[in-house]
């Protein structure tokens, strides 16, 4: 029986795990990695005392604003050629710095450009242009204030 992935839209034969969504195994491999890397960064920012709220789907979210490229210079670092996650999960507002792991303060970064900004605050950044770091904060800040006026649930 051929089952339909419910991410990427491929048919395959077997069934990777009688779970819901029925994923494919490239795409199963994929949103375990996207799972890891909101994990262990959850865990970061709580070992730092910070807040730690991001979701796996507001990554995915972040992840697709930017085409699942570095949000800095826009390489996708060979996301389609060997078909894994090529960014890393950046703090805009480093972690010490009482910001956390939450969606407006997390953006896909590149190798290179996470090397360059390491826990600098963007202030004091300069061999990124000042026009993404303004496009960047931009899109997280929008994030902030989207949160601040949603209805809180009891």
């Amino acid at each position: 029986m051929a089952l339909l992935c419910e991410r990427c839209g491929s048919t395959f034969d077997k069934p990777t795990y009688p779970s819901v969504p029925v994923l494919c195994w490239p795409c199963l491999n994929f949103i375990s990695r996207i799972n890891q890397q909101v994990h262990s960064n959850l865990r970061r920012a709580r070992r730092c005392g910070e807040p730690a709220t991001l979701t796996v789907q507001e990554w995915i979210e972040t992840l697709e604003h930017f085409n699942y490229r570095c949000a800095y210079c826009f390489r996708d670092n060979g996301l389609e050629e060997y078909g894994y996650l090529p960014v890393y999960m950046d703090h805009f507002i480093p972690l010490g710095m009482g910001i956390g792991t939450v969606r407006w303060n997390c953006t896909p970064a590149c190798k290179s450009c996470n090397i360059v900004k390491r826990h600098l605050h963007p202030s004091v950044i300069t061999l990124i242009p000042k026009e993404a770091l303004e496009r960047v904060q931009t899109y997280l800040t929008s994030l902030q204030n989207a949160e601040e006026i949603r209805p809180k649930t009891p």
